[in-house]
This record gives structure tokens, C-alpha cells and sequence, in this order.
């Protein structure tokens, strides 16, 4: 695949009239609910500030990105052809006015848009973010995964460059993906510059606390962590699970015996900062998932000093350093509550300057917008230097 961006990530030069001007970048998103707004927001707050960005998103997720980008939104709830007619009408007219110098569409649905835009609007340099492939949700080998794969390689193709949010996916890219120009810029988080909010959580040298973030649902693997974290109760009567989130579907059967466990707390959906407090005073953070895009809490555990264990699916291994940062459990109870159970708080606590140097070096959002300016002004020089553009 060609690299858009060189391997030692240099600042890549552009030509003085594009220096002199102000460039816009249009976003095109289906949806822009959780993660997509995240990372929209830390695009706006570290990439250079010659980038102006626009964001074509529906109404009721405007909220999502907190007045921080200029946005124009389409009415529309439900996933729905009409949604995405009216996707399609609404960036062809911002597209119109503000005349981007770079189209960047976001999720598989957007697919429809990007490919509409090649085919009858003036050609402009274009990027697509799937955000997690759509196939790699379903059955390797069947025939759902291998329409969606084969509807996913020839839209993805159109772009100029497809960003992977993580090293997983861009493996997986490279060897289903072949004329796919995939590159790889990491997901990252802001740091905090927020005052950390007092925490909840009991701390005390006789008591291990382990953290989990997220919903409690299947994809989030919780319902494993939760059997063998009962299981490792058993053995060592100084653990206790602190459960930020909630259950997505109801009460259940399951829900009461979470809440009858003594050694679990449940606190609920909390916000980012507060989140952050429950990172800074755990001992560990547990992401059991079953898949995973990328795993962004783990990031957020780094930038607290928190070290991470996680399931040996999708993309986690690839986060987490063993022994330093923390361990990858393989995805079995047996597997789980064995970890658990051999927790040490001293060795957790000596982690934990490891834990932040990853943050520093790896997932902060300085790292993640330099990358973005580097693949803007690339795409924007190969324009300059086209004597059809």
C-alpha cells in the first residue's frame, strides 16, 4: 500500500500558496454518537489551526461534539434510506458553499456519500475512517461477512486514504483490503487539564481495587469478568470490583446477582471527569471485551498511571505491553479469575510510570494530530502539484 505518511512521521512541506491559505475539511458522518464525536473533537483541538473543520451530522447527535466544530445537521432518527438521502443532500449543499479542500467521511454508511461525491461533484482530496470494519462483526466465512467485505473493498477504494484506527485493523486491511490505500494513525484521548474531581473509591493498603468501564453487554464482556471475579473472591477476600456503566437491555436475571455481591459496586453512567477520578484511584482497569475497534479506556487508564487488563481479542494485545502496563488474558473464565487472583498491589503501583510514559508517547493527542497534519498537507501538496486540480 502507498504511505501517505512517512515512517519517521516528519513534518511533510508544502508549497507557499498552500501555507498562505486557510483550508477547510468537510466531515460527513451517518452517525456521530460516542466515539465518532470524540474523535472529531480531539481532531479540532490538535491538528493546526490552518485546518478549519465542518461536520455534516444528524441533529439529534449534534450535541455529541459540545459546540466545538462547525456544524450543519440533517433531521433524522432512525437508520433509513430517507437518513441517508437526506445525509447526501445536506453535504452536497455544504460541499457547495463552503467549496473543502478536503473531504473526510466517516463510518460505513458514509460510504454511500463518498462515492456519490467522486462520481458527479468536482474531485477533491478524500479520506475515509471506517471506524472499525463492518465485517469484522460477523462470522468469519459467512456469507453476511463476505457481502459486507466485498461491498466495504471496492466503496473504500474510492478514497485517496483510508485511516485505520488501530494496528488490528490495519492488518486486517492489508490482507483483506488489497487496493485498499490503508494507513495506520492510532486513536488517542486529550490530556486533562481539569483540576481531578475527588474520588468515591476506598483506598487502603489491604484492599485491591479492580475498575470496569463501559456497557454491560455481551460485545463488553463483562458477564466474564463478573463470573471470575466471583470465582477469585473465593481465594483472596481483599478484591473489590468497581463497575462504571450499565446494562443496555433491561433488568435481568443477572442483574440481581451483581447486585447481591458485597464486593461489587455499581456506579453507574458517570461523566468523563468523573470517569477519570474512578481511573486515577483504582488499581487496575479490566477490559474483558470480545471484540474491539481499538479499546480507547485503555488509553484513558494509561493517562492516569493505571495499569490494564485485557482480553487477548481484536486489538487489545496490541495496546497493552505484559508486564509493564499490564497482562492479555486470554478470553476464558479459568484464564480470568488465574489473573485476578495473582494481582499484587506493589507490582501495580510500579507499572504505573510505565503506564504514563505509553500515554505520553503513544496516545496522547499531540501524537494523533502531528499525524493528521502530516496526511492533510500531503493530500493538499499531491493537489497543489496536479496540473488538473
Amino acid at each position: 500500500m502507498k504511505a501517505l505518511i512517512d515512517e519517521s512521521r516528519s513534518p511533510l512541506p508544502l508549497s507557499q500558496t498552500a501555507y498562505d491559505q486557510q483550508l477547510k475539511v468537510l466531515h460527513v458522518c451517518e452517525t456521530a454518537k460516542g466515539g465518532i464525536a470524540t474523535y472529531l473533537r480531539i481532531m479540532r483541538a490538535s491538528t493546526s489551526e490552518r485546518y478549519e473543520h465542518y461536520v455534516v451530522l444528524p441533529e439529534h447527535h449534534a450535541g455529541e461534539l459540545q459546540g466545538t466544530l462547525k456544524t450543519t445537521t440533517f433531521n433524522s432518527k432512525k437508520r433509513s434510506i430517507l437518513r441517508l438521502g437526506r445525509m447526501l443532500v445536506t453535504a452536497r449543499q455544504v460541499a457547495i458553499t463552503e467549496k473543502p479542500d478536503i473531504l473526510f467521511f466517516h463510518s460505513t454508511f458514509s460510504l454511500t456519500a463518498m462515492l456519490f461525491f467522486c462520481l458527479f461533484l468536482p474531485r477533491r482530496p478524500t479520506i475515509y475512517c471506517p471506524h472499525g470494519w463492518a465485517a469484522m462483526q460477523f462470522a468469519p466465512g459467512s456469507m453476511r461477512r463476505k457481502l459486507i467485505a466485498f461491498a466495504e473493498h471496492h466503496l473504500s477504494k474510492v478514497a485517496d486514504a483510508v485511516v485505520n484506527i488501530s494496528a488490528y485493523e490495519q492488518r486486517y486491511c492489508e490482507a483483506n483490503y488489497p487496493k485498499v490505500n490503508g494507513i495506520l494513525i492510532e486513536n488517542a484521548v486529550e490530556p486533562c487539564d481539569e483540576k481531578p474531581l475527588p474520588s468515591i473509591v476506598h483506598t487502603s493498603p489491604t484492599q485491591l481495587n479492580i475498575l470496569f468501564v463501559g456497557r454491560l453487554d455481551r460485545q463488553k464482556g463483562f458477564d466474564l469478568l463478573f463470573r471470575a471475579f466471583c470465582e477469585a473472591t473465593k481465594a483472596r477476600t481483599d478484591l473489590h470490583l468497581h463497575v462504571v456503566g450499565d446494562f443496555v437491555l433491561g433488568k435481568s436475571q443477572f442483574t440481581a446477582q451483581v447486585a447481591q455481591s458485597s464486593d461489587v459496586t455499581m456506579h453507574g453512567w458517570k461523566t468523563p471527569r468523573e470517569v477519570r477520578s474512578f481511573l486515577d484511584a483504582c488499581d487496575i482497569l479490566a477490559v474483558p471485551s470480545r471484540w474491539e475497534g481499538f479499546g480507547l479506556v485503555v488509553a484513558e487508564s494509561f493517562r492516569s498511571g493505571t495499569p490494564v487488563l485485557a482480553s487477548d481479542r481484536c486489538a487489545l494485545p496490541d495496546l497493552v505491553s505484559p508486564d509493564e502496563t499490564g497482562w492479555v488474558v486470554p478470553f476464558e473464565q479459568v484464564n480470568w479469575t488465574d489473573a485476578i487472583v495473582r494481582l499484587e498491589k506493589h507490582t501495580l503501583r510500579k507499572m504505573r510510570d510505565r503506564c504514563l510514559e505509553t500515554y505520553e508517547n503513544r496516545f496522547h493527542a499531540s501524537r494523533f494530530g502531528h499525524e493528521f497534519d502530516c496526511l492533510f498537507q500531503k493530500m493538499i501538496e499531491c493537489k497543489c502539484s496536479c496540473p488538473t486540480s
